[in-house]
């Protein structure tokens, strides 16, 4: 307990007021002695003690250890803390890299992103948005990471397919367009139609004649698409009234005979029986509740 609080002279008369043995002592308080600075010395008094997490807040003080720290991060998972307790450090940039590459190895491509970009590791962080289809980042690093227009254009236009395969057709298109308007531009119209975008569908051809027809045959197949599923949902609905009508008049004409008292023996088991039965079992415990709910009323009134 003394040794916790850096104090090694008390530390020191602590033991030897316990009576301790100095061979189980004088040899490490030696040791932590024997290091510097302070910071240092705190360092590995934590580590002996197991406090990892507070030997790392030490030896981020300490520019001249920073392999030691980094160590004491990779061996205890430290990571998160590590940019916490480096921050405002000269190590900073190469700890915002040692976690973004730590990120990256576990397909956490976006926060990995974030810490490439404050180590100003450009190149890493645009490599990180391409992974997760992040076109718009990509066009707002490129020239940072230092990555030539067309070397952009042919990314995006890698990331639009995939963005295509996920169904994400709105980002495919607009990340199409910024890959090429012109040469794109069928393309482009498709898949702003797939994703049901027919206004930017329709704005987008009428900057390009030539993609016109493209949009009048994706219009057509859309009304022809519509119509059959219209069709179909009418068919259904007259198939289940039609057959609901039926239904009722059954049971009508079931209910009314039983009513009259003209059926057999062997009726008092059909459905509409059993739904006149239904309807007065639950008459009768509607009745039976509120007669008891009544009973109590009066109970509790006398």
């Amino acid at each position: 307990a003394a040794l916790e609080t850096g104090n090694i002279p008390l530390a020191h008369n602590v033991a030897e007021c316990l009576q301790m043995d100095p061979k189980e002592y004088l040899a490490l308080l030696n040791r932590f002695k024997s290091y510097s600075p302070k910071e240092y010395q705190l360092y590995h008094i934590d580590v002996h003690l197991g406090k990892y997490r507070s030997a790392l807040n030490h030896i981020a003080k300490c520019v001249d250890h920073f392999e030691e720290a980094i160590k004491l991060i990779e061996e205890r998972e430290l990571y998160s803390q590590a940019v916490l307790a480096f921050h405002g450090t000269p190590n900073f940039t190469n700890i915002c890299n040692l976690v973004a590459s730590n990120l990256e190895a576990k397909h956490c491509y976006g926060e990995a992103s974030l810490l490439y970009r404050k180590a100003a590791n450009f190149k890493r962080a645009f490599e990180c948005h391409q992974f997760i289809l992040d076109w718009k980042a990509m066009i707002d690093m490129y020239e940072y990471a230092e990555i030539s227009a067309e070397e952009l254009k042919r990314r995006l236009a890698k990331v639009s397919i995939r963005l295509e395969e996920d169904g994400r057709f709105f980002d495919a298109a607009e990340a199409l367009s910024f890959s090429g308007k012109k040469e794109h531009s069928s393309k482009i119209v498709k898949l702003y139609c797939q994703g049901g975008n027919w206004r930017n569908a329709t704005e987008f051809s009428l900057r390009f004649d030539e993609v016109v027809p493209v949009l009048n045959e994706q219009l057509r197949d859309r009304y022809y698409s519509l119509k059959k599923n219209i069709m179909c949902w009418r068919a259904e609905l007259e198939r289940h009234c039609n057959r609901l009508q039926v239904v009722r008049s059954k049971k009508k004409a079931m209910l009314q005979a039983w009513a009259d008292g003209d059926f057999e023996e062997n009726d008092v088991q059909s459905e509409a029986f059993s739904d006149a039965s239904s309807m007065i079992s639950s008459a009768s415990r509607a009745s039976r509740m509120s007669t008891a709910s009544s009973r109590r009323r009066k109970h509790v009134e006398k």
